[in-house]
């Protein structure tokens, strides 16, 4: 192969590879390319080479000398597997794994013969992993549930906060393994790291023990206030104003974080318990949960009930997916998604609104780079990041499917939202790239962001300012919107306030999802003492009294109309913003949806 064959090559395997890292392990994928970005600013020189293959297999040339057998590194990974005695139940930590040989050959061995087996992949040199990246194909190795990857200056220190989470992973007997040459500065870190897990493997028998004996007395009624688990790794704000609101319901409310990663991972009959450090009443998941089917189902046997509230249209989720079969209740944020969901699971849907995070007027100083207020301000996601986690799987084609979404959504324009999303779903859209699921996200996001920018480019006049994402200066947006971005995202608790509070006009444009239920944005604003404009939704004359408590338009003409009036007319503007600031915070904050959300809850505990 010629050397710019090889370097295309090395190329596209470092893409694939990036990709699954960033999809599967996020903080890794940031973190890596943190590190290169450092080492090449600082012009350092690297110490990892990868060497010419002897036999079609490269290893590395580093300051210690060759980091695998230059003749046959596979070869040399087999025999290191078969030297370990290794049993199916056993945890195998790969120490400095190098290019990953040994890894893959694990794998393929577990796949094989050992179905329980669990691989814990270490290797703290940065350099070591970019190598490995840029001339291994890891597409197997990355999504494995099998295989946990602790990569980086950290890795150490991850592998000691796993397993002292979860000890239960110790269970099967734990292997300890180089994966690459042994190094002395290597064997001074294995020691300590291996002194840390002898301790942690001290302390768990008698903590599994207390754990597994809270499973089978099953969730603790005989407390004095109910215990909720809330989970997911989305919507952290929200999550955290909702935490706040049960709390004041005389709720004991505890928040949980898994990736989707580790719980595959870790996932067997008590690391659920682990995970939540007691046997609670609730637990409540955003959009997903981040359990695995096997811990909601222990959970189901433990009497605590399972809540998944879809924060985003359930169908575009994979409903046949085995989690969904073990929850007690779901909870949709808007009720035209409720008969879908009900029949697709046969389970209980109830409809519960979102709620502003903010339990009183927040007080916070201008941010210190926002030079001035808005006069027109709209704070949220371009949806760039979405669209192209979902375009980027379609292989072939995906312009005329744009256009197709893009033209539709034109055609219905500023009409009934119930009958633009029915048309959306009608059009004759195939992939054979994407599920029927992912599809519809991908339907969802391309008219959202179409019906978003027509929206944004008519008030760019008057004085708009975009705040969000870096998404917003893609150059792939059409029109001069981009020229409207004020170059970062607020802080949800210490800047978006004063903008809110200070802009002008803060205006709301519904996502196509969003059917016929105010966004989080729409009570945030009123909250916050923002004026607000938003598209009209009939929900929200349910609520709120319009042209009193907010203002709403219905066609891009209105929008351009009452921008222009309201900015001239300071004191009614400012008279709608405190009513609807009043409003809210009497009626719409997270304290009074976590006693609605309590209120269901409740009633599945009181059927057991």
């Amino acid at each position: 192969m010629m050397p710019d064959q090889q370097a295309n090559l090395a190329t596209r395997i470092a893409e694939r590879n990036m990709v699954l890292l960033g999809q599967h392990y996020e903080k890794t994928a940031a973190d890596l390319l943190a590190a290169r970005r450092k080492a090449r600013a600082a012009r350092q020189e690297t110490l990892f080479q990868i060497h010419p293959p002897l036999k079609g297999d490269p290893t590395c040339l580093t300051a210690q000398g060759m980091l695998h057998d230059p003749s046959d590194p596979v070869a040399e990974a087999r025999s290191v597997v078969e030297s370990l005695a290794i049993e199916d139940s056993n945890l195998v930590l790969v120490y400095r794994s190098g290019l990953a040989y040994l890894p893959m050959i694990l794998l393929q061995k577990a796949t094989q013969e050992w179905p329980n087996l669990k691989i814990l992949v270490h290797e703290d040199r940065w350099e070591a992993v970019w190598e490995s990246l840029t001339s291994l194909d890891w597409s197997v190795l990355i999504p494995s549930a099998s295989v946990f990857l602790c990569l980086g200056e950290n890795a150490d220190a991850e592998i000691v906060s796993l397993l002292k989470a979860h000890p239960s992973l110790l269970s099967g007997g734990l292997r300890v393994t180089w994966g690459t040459k042994a190094d002395e500065e290597g064997m001074r870190g294995l020691k300590d790291l291996l002194s840390a897990l002898e301790n942690i493997a001290a302390d768990a028998p008698e903590r599994l023990a207390n754990w597994k004996k809270q499973v089978v007395s099953g969730s603790p009624r005989r407390k004095q206030r109910e215990s909720v688990i809330l989970c997911g790794r989305v919507f952290e704000d929200q999550m955290r104003g909702f935490q706040a609101g049960l709390e004041q319901n005389e709720v004991s409310v505890k928040r949980v974080e898994r990736s989707p990663s580790m719980s595959r991972f870790v996932a067997n009959e008590i690391s659920w318990i682990e995970t939540c450090g007691e046997c609670p009443d609730i637990v409540a998941s955003f959009n997903r949960s981040g359990f695995e089917p096997v811990e909601l189902h222990e959970m189901g046997l433990a009497g605590v009930r399972r809540i998944a509230w879809f924060y985003d249209n359930p169908q575009r989720f994979d409903l046949l997916s085995p989690d969904f079969e073990h929850f007690d209740l779901f909870i949709v944020f808007d009720p035209h998604h409720i008969s879908c969901l009900r029949s697709k699971t046969g389970k209980r849907v109830e409809h519960l609104r979102t709620a502003t995070s903010f339990r009183e007027a927040p007080d916070v100083p201008r941010p210190a780079r926002c030079r001035q207020a808005p006069a027109v301000s709209f704070v949220g996601s371009s949806g760039m990041r979405r669209l192209q986690g979902f375009a980027g799987a379609i292989q072939r084609c995906p312009d005329p499917i744009r256009n197709m979404i893009e033209n539709r959504t034109r055609e219905w324009y500023g009409t009934d939202p119930i009958r633009l999303h029915n048309e959306l779903l009608s059009l004759p859209i195939q992939s054979a790239d994407l599920p029927s699921w992912q599809l519809l996200g991908l339907i969802e996001e391309y008219a959202s962001m179409y019906l978003r920018l027509n929206y944004l480019q008519i008030v760019k006049p008057f004085g708009l300012m975009i705040f969000g994402d870096p998404g917003w200066a893609d150059s792939r947006i059409p029109g001069t919107i981009p020229e409207a971005y004020a170059g970062w995202a607020p802080d949800y608790w210490t800047e978006t306030p004063w903008i809110y509070r200070n802009s002008l006009i803060n205006l709301n444009l519904f996502h196509v999802q969003c059917l016929d239920s105010p966004t989080i944005r729409v009570y945030d604003i009123l909250a916050c003492g923002g004026f607000l404009l938003t598209e009209y939704r009939p929900c929200l004359e349910e609520e709120f009294s319009i042209g009193r408590d907010l203002e709403t338009f219905r066609t891009p003409e209105e929008l351009s109309e009452k921008v222009d009036y309201y900015l001239r007319h300071d004191s009614e503007r400012t008279k709608v913003a405190r009513k609807g600031q009043e409003r809210v915070l009497k009626h719409y904050t997270y304290v009074q949806r976590g006693a609605d959300f309590l209120r269901l809850a409740r009633s599945l505990l009181e059927k057991q």
